[in-house]
């Protein structure tokens, strides 16, 4: 089953952009958390595999999202008793 998963990740890594900083094993490891988490009762490798996918897309999601968010945060100074003329 790991293996699979492996391979799941290796081909959903191979479709994202560089800038995505998740290595193979790092997002099995999550998605294996995320899959113990939901304590839903498998039936079969297919649906464990199939969740899989699902778990793997969101967290990717999910990192680019927040990537994102930390990207466009603007510093802001707060103004002063001084109005600049």
């Amino acid at each position: 089953m790991n293996s699979e998963l492996l391979r799941l990740a290796h081909r959903r890594l191979t479709r994202e952009p560089r800038a995505v900083s998740y290595d193979t094993q790092e997002l099995v490891q999550e998605t294996w958390e995320r899959l113990i988490l939901q304590r839903t009762p498998f039936q079969g490798n297919e649906h464990v595999c199939g969740t899989a996918r699902i778990v793997m897309d969101r967290l990717l999601i999910d990192r680019a999202r927040r990537k994102q968010r930390l990207k466009r945060q603007v510093k802001l100074t707060p103004l002063g008793d001084e109005i600049a003329v």
